[in-house]
């Protein structure tokens, strides 16, 4: 009878130990960001970005935030042309991600917005969200993020490109306020 006993104490500590175990496993916890794309066109390449409507892409030394290089863009005719990257690939859905960018307007053109925007296709239509952050849904067929501005034949520069998952914050069960910074 003591032997079942200490076996059955056992087996209720290794299931107390394992459920434990499994809840901290399922509970997020701070994450390091993790970089998907980080492009500064250093290779003199356009690291998979294409144009998107009537415009010439071209790694360049005139002008960088950081490096030697940046990807120019100029020829525009209309406010959507612009440098695009396929997003598709990259991405996960359900996941969110943080977009940056550096970017400056060539030399003498006027005063206008650059933004980044992501063209999301589904079986149902297309529509456009601008970004900084993005949670990327689920059955896609196309997704697409390009660099666009207000002014359509404004040229310009970007640089130091990058996509970073957003890490998970899981709450302090030590502070019952649900209060956090």
């Amino acid at each position: 009878m003591r032997t079942f006993a200490t076996r059955h104490r056992w087996w209720t500590c290794a299931c107390a130990v394992g459920v434990i175990a499994l809840l901290q496993l399922a509970v997020p916890t701070r994450a390091i960001a993790q970089t998907i794309v980080s492009n500064g066109w250093e290779d003199g390449t356009l690291q998979g970005w294409v144009p998107r409507g009537s415009v010439t892409l071209t790694s360049t030394t005139e002008a960088f935030a950081t490096g030697t290089r940046s990807l120019k863009t100029t020829g525009r005719t209309a406010a959507w042309n612009g440098p695009s990257l396929n997003l598709l690939p990259l991405l996960t859905p359900g996941t969110i991600y943080q977009f940056r960018i550096s970017a400056r307007l060539v030399a003498g053109q006027s005063a206008t917005q650059l933004a980044m925007t992501v063209q999301r296709t589904t079986a149902d239509g297309t529509s456009y969200d601008r970004v900084a952050a993005y949670s990327v849904p689920f059955c896609l067929t196309g997704l697409v993020l390009y660099i666009e501005s207000a002014s359509a034949t404004a040229s310009f520069y970007v640089d130091d490109f990058s996509i970073t998952v957003v890490p998970l914050v899981a709450c302090d069960p030590a502070d019952p306020t649900g209060i956090h910074t």
